[in-house]
């Protein structure tokens, strides 16, 4: 998709009275892997005023909660459980409200993909959270960390130089990219982790 190809942060908008469509899907995918920023747009929030006006799929959600807003929430976060680190917003274009927020958030992310750690601040934090908890490899191989670099931003890059990248399973990758974004506030963007 050339569009989402050319945009630094993007903002899929789904209808509050659908919910999450495939297509939805799809495109939240494909922004995912273009390692964009992403704002999730969700429009005709002024439609839906109790429970039982949204799609019969987010009332049935298992995670029930009694606050409409916070229903939906959950129901986005199970449905595109590969962004979690994506801000929703409720909008109406209609009525205009929370309209001028989005732009807000569009800067907070832009925020968030240009903002750089200095080398020694993040190795002390990389060392302190593979204290916390090391990375667990096989009989023969013992993965190991020697130092981290942030090497990019417009996405923020990360590159940690290890022993044996092939040792470090993917479970390990997303401890530290949760980590990293628990600690300097990623909210809005898609980060690269690379092992060498």
């Amino acid at each position: 998709m050339p569009s989402i190809e050319r945009a630094h942060i993007a903002l899929p908008v789904t209808d509050a009275t659908i919910g999450i469509s495939i297509h939805d899907i799809t495109v939240a995918q494909y922004i995912l892997a273009g390692k964009e920023g992403v704002i999730i747009v969700i429009n005709k929030w002024d439609q839906i005023k109790e429970i039982t006006d949204l799609p019969k799929e987010i009332q049935e959600f298992s995670m029930r909660n009694p606050d409409v807003m916070e229903q939906y929430l959950s129901y986005i976060q199970w449905k595109l459980d590969f962004l979690p680190w994506a801000p929703a917003i409720f909008v109406s274009a209609k009525t205009g409200k929370n309209v001028e927020k989005i732009l807000t958030l569009v800067d907070q992310a832009n925020e968030s993909r240009n903002q750089r750690i200095e080398t020694g601040k993040l190795n002390k934090f990389v060392t302190m959270i593979t204290t916390q908890h090391k990375p667990t490899g096989t009989k023969t191989i013992v993965p190991k960390i020697s130092y981290a670099t942030q090497v990019a931003v417009d996405p923020p890059h990360f590159v940690f130089f290890v022993n044996k990248k092939e040792a470090f399973h993917f479970s390990y990758l997303r401890y530290l990219e949760n980590k990293i974004r628990e600690k300097f506030s990623y909210a809005g963007t898609s980060i690269v982790i690379e092992l060498r």
